[in-house]
């Protein structure tokens, strides 16, 4: 069972709030006077089930009430849902009071903070109502989104307000709007039970099922092929293992169950070891025998350099000394005139004297000074030979210590190419295991009957073919438009109670329209072609009380209550009698009468599983309407108390 009113609640100025008690599965009428807010309890009520915007119109009520709140009563169950009022130049409020129990009390106002947001409250209620994972997908070729329905959804069947219930054109709340039409065209087949509450549960059964059956289709394709020669892939699949080293064959005429034995076999066999491989030594090793390397490079450079400048030297000393030796011999002719005294510069052959030229002394003393140096020089030879033959023995050395840096690096860089050959060959090999795996998997066991394949596909066939049934648009179809044949009946019969115009013709709700159409033997005739306000009043109470009454015996997920807002308008208008007592026997009080002991029939009928309410300025002298008023708003009674209006000031 779906949820019912309780209480509205309204929260004003004092710390207690304002309460409108209802009795849930009865008929409630609230009566009186204009502008006492009676046609505001839809949008209170509309407001507090989730609404994107608050309708309740300016004023008092907007001026006064700081929070909107209902108590719905459910199976023992109740549920206190309170929205914040929308603040100056707002639309609407997210903040949302929400508490369940089995019994609820009424909080004050200090007590109300926000608990939860809309989006949540609208997923709460939609699970209260009884409403379970659902999905429209619409028609191939169309643009719409899949659609799933909420408890947004459900209210358009709920309410009726007074500008909607004397519509000719539109039967349901909120008909009017863009897309609301298409939207109540898709949901309203789930609501009466043409598709049922496990339908999305079935939908992914059904998928399940055509996977399994697709399964059993490649097991038994496969099947067919063991009692046959090897298939192609079984022979690539050996080739492959073939060209790795993971077997030998030495023939290629093998059965099926054969090579998927020999592939079985293959499979496990174990990846050849890897060899020891240590990669944080390595790495170690590698960047020692680079630092070696370049370590041995610069010292190897600086003795050749060392060794170059050696030789350098020797060869300038070499030079020095002989050229020094041919100065020596130059001057060694000094030694004619040795005991020959003569005061200035003689020539040594004719002994004349010359001028401006060394004296003998001069020149024997510079002989005796360059023969010194040639001997000093002559000293320094051994030590450089000896220094070159060093620095030559430390070059050859750092040589042949570069030579095996460099084989063990190439040592090394070859021991991890074969490492990384071996990695490369395991993983093919791996590769290959892993489709082989894949393919036995996929392949049934030589032993497994092709008759059981068969028995399974058998059975797996024929639930499919269930579900499809179930779930096929003919079924879904038929159970739609059995629903609204007896929804087309009741209308019926409710339209000849409220002697209604046309009513003595078959009539119909026409689902694809949203209206209501009577077959006359000139054609049919839809509502908007039908005379008079008292006829769209009355259709509309007749659909919506028809469609409750299908809701109550199917058990479906909508709300049990319905909202009439002042249906006796057209008949009654608000000016005509002060008290509304409807006093006399004219047609007009009796049509009205007919319209609320209808809704008490049908009430009383499905009772406790409906609530109608209903906001009235009529009040009939009629004992059970009497006994059925929550509140009679006159003589300054409405739902604002005239107190919160003095407190909230002008």
């Amino acid at each position: 069972m779906s949820f019912q009113i309780s209480e509205i609640c309204l929260y004003g100025p004092p710390e207690t709030p304002r309460v409108l008690e209802f009795t849930p599965g009865a008929l409630n009428v609230i009566t009186g006077s204009s502008k006492t807010g009676k046609s505001s309890l839809v949008a209170i009520v509309d407001y507090c089930l989730g609404s994107s915007k608050c309708a309740v119109p300016d004023g008092p009520i907007r001026s006064t009430v700081e929070w909107y709140a209902l108590r719905l009563s459910l199976n023992g169950h109740q549920v206190f849902v309170a929205r914040r009022a929308p603040k100056n130049g707002k639309h609407s409020s997210g903040e949302v009071y929400f508490a369940t129990a089995d019994e609820v009390s009424i909080p004050a106002k200090g007590d109300l903070t926000a608990t939860t947001n809309i989006d949540a409250v609208e997923q709460l209620l939609s699970r209260a109502a009884g409403i379970v994972d659902n999905r429209h997908d619409p028609p191939p070729g169309t643009t719409r989104s899949p659609l799933v329905a909420t408890i947004r959804h459900a209210l358009y069947f709920c309410f009726q307000p007074q500008d909607e219930i004397i519509s000719r054109k539109h039967l349901f709340y909120r008909q009017s709007e863009p897309f609301i039409p298409q939207a109540i065209q898709d949901v309203l087949p789930y609501f009466l039970g043409a598709i049922d509450d496990d339908y999305i549960v079935k939908k992914d059964k059904l998928r399940r099922l055509r996977r399994e059956l697709k399964r059993l289709a490649r097991q038994r394709a496969e099947a067919a092929q063991i009692r046959g020669e090897a298939s192609a892939r079984v022979a690539a699949l050996l080739s492959e293992a073939q060209d790795l080293g993971m077997v030998r064959l030495d023939t290629t005429e093998l059965s099926q169950p054969e090579a998927v034995q020999l592939l079985r076999e293959i499979q496990r066999t174990p990846v050849p070891s890897a060899p020891e491989y240590d990669p944080t030594a390595d790495a170690s090793l590698y960047e020692r025998l680079v630092a070696d390397r370049e370590e041995l490079t610069a010292r190897y450079r600086r003795c050749i350099q060392d060794l170059r400048a050696t030789r350098e030297l020797a060869r300038a000393r070499q030079g020095y000394s002989s050229e020094g030796g041919q100065q020596v011999s130059r001057l060694a002719s000094i030694g004619l005139f040795a005991g020959v005294e003569h005061d200035g510069v003689v020539c040594p052959l004719c002994t004349s004297e010359v001028h401006d030229v060394p004296t003998t002394g001069a020149l024997q003393q510079a002989l005796t000074g360059l023969q010194g140096s040639i001997d000093r020089v002559g000293q320094d030879v051994p030590h450089l030979e000896r220094l070159t033959a060093e620095l030559e023995q430390q070059v050859d050395d750092l040589r042949d210590r570069l030579r095996t840096n460099n084989e063990k690096l190439i040592a090394l860089q070859e021991s991890q190419r074969r490492l990384a050959e071996y990695r490369d060959h395991a993983a093919r090999w791996a590769h290959i295991q892993g489709r082989i795996s894949l393919y036995i998997e996929t392949v049934p066991a030589p032993e497994e009957a092709s008759t059981d394949l068969e028995d399974r596909a058998e059975q797996l066939a024929k639930q499919i073919a269930r579900l499809e049934e179930e779930l096929s648009d003919e079924s879904v179809q038929e159970r739609l438009d059995s629903a609204l044949s007896l929804l087309s009946r009741y209308i019926s019969d409710w339209g000849l109670f409220l002697d209604l115009e046309h009513s003595e013709h078959p009539m119909r709700f026409d689902l694809r329209k949203l209206t209501v159409v009577a077959d006359t033997p000139s054609g049919p005739v839809p509502m908007e072609r039908m005379g008079s306000g008292a006829n769209w009043v009355g259709y509309h109470i007749a659909v919506h009380l028809a469609l409750h009454k299908l809701f109550v015996s199917k058990g479906r997920p909508v709300p049990r209550f319905v909202f009439f807002d002042q249906p006796s308008q057209v008949y009654f208008p608000a000016d005509r009698d002060v008290d509304g007592h409807l006093d006399g026997a004219d047609e007009d009080r009796a049509a009205v009468v007919r319209m609320f002991e209808l809704m008490r029939d049908v009430v009383a009928e499905l009772a406790p599983g409906l609530q109608v309410i209903v906001t009235e300025h009529a009040d009939p002298d009629e004992d059970w309407y009497q006994d059925a008023i929550v509140e009679k708003w006159r003589g300054g009674d409405a739902l604002i108390p005239f107190k919160w209006i003095e407190e909230a000031g002008p």
